[in-house]
């Protein structure tokens, strides 16, 4: 056999070292490929005494014989199709040369997780009204971590809690808090299924903290029971907090829809005078930057004020 030039068989027939290669294989790392993957080849050399010796320690080449499966180059495998890909194998160490086959199984690309939400929350908001509902979100993965498309999947799910109900649409009804347990199958159009389960929480309202650890509020309750600038800071936060709290009412009613057009400036962009007060002229922009308006949404709803 030629390689870059050289008849290995003919000139190195005989020249033997002490130890010399006795066969070769293949691997892959990592040790799973699917449709569409690459990965890289590793020959597997061992010597007469049984020593297996790294891949890097040898010239190797790789040929794929079913290259409808797979191709090479260089080191590079690349799946096309499932099946079973046979890799032969050439490594050269001290002149002598060896082959060998492995097999390789490319498998299907399919399904490896599911993912279950309300919405998009892990939390069901539970309310007064009676018909309230919350769609049941599935996302699903493959094997490369890319989100499958689900939009022709059969969806069938199920809830085991009777904190909640769904319908035949994936639709959720909080009926009380609690826990809610879901099953949920998703098969695909060429058939290949998978299910799991999830727990997902139907409160009211937050069921604990989503900013800061317990460990960093056991330290802000023993701070403030041993110093006094804690303590005083805490008391300047709480009456400050107080204001709104009483207000809350009147804060949700400030919201405005999505039909009241936003601005910032006096004008269009493009306009000079965009950042100019039309009643004593300052250039807002220069002397308070780009937000410069007084507001007090409680004393004064819906009202700005020039600086």
């Amino acid at each position: 056999m030629t390689i870059n030039g050289v008849d290995y068989e003919k000139e190195f027939s005989v020249f033997v070292k002490d130890d010399p290669i006795a066969g070769t294989g293949a691997i892959i790392r990592p040790d799973e490929i699917y449709e569409g993957d690459s990965v890289r080849l590793y020959a597997t050399p061992v010597l007469q005494s049984g020593r297996t010796m790294s891949s890097d320690s040898c010239e190797n080449y790789f040929v794929s014989k079913n290259k409808d499966i797979a191709t090479i180059e260089g080191d590079i495998l690349t799946a096309y199709k499932t099946g079973t890909v046979t890799i032969e194998v050439t490594s050269v160490f001290n002149g002598n040369v060896v082959r060998g086959t492995t097999d390789i199984e490319i498998e299907e690309a399919g399904m490896t997780s599911l993912s279950i939400t309300a919405g998009g929350s892990k939390i069901i908001r539970l309310t007064d009204k009676e018909y309230d509902s919350v769609p049941l979100y599935v996302t699903a993965t493959d094997n490369h971590g890319n989100e499958i498309d689900l939009s022709d999947a059969e969806i069938v799910s199920e809830t085991l809690s009777d904190t909640v109900t769904i319908d035949g649409n994936n639709e959720i009804y909080p009926i009380s808090e609690g826990e809610a347990v879901f099953n949920v199958t998703v098969t695909l159009p060429n058939g290949r299924m998978r299910s799991t389960s999830a727990t997902l929480r139907v409160s009211r309202g937050k069921s604990k903290s989503t900013y800061y650890t317990p460990e960093e509020i056991a330290i802000a309750r023993e701070n403030y029971k041993n110093v006094d600038w804690v303590k005083n800071t805490y008391k300047s936060y709480i009456a400050n907090a107080d204001k709104y709290v009483e207000n809350c009412d009147v804060l949700y009613s400030l919201i405005p829809s999505e039909g009241i057009p936003r601005a910032i400036c006096l004008g269009e962009y493009t306009d000079p005078l965009a950042y100019v007060c039309r009643y004593c002229n300052t250039d807002l922009m220069a002397k308070f930057g780009q937000f410069p308006w007084l507001h007090s949404p409680i004393q004064r709803p819906w009202k700005i004020q020039c600086p």
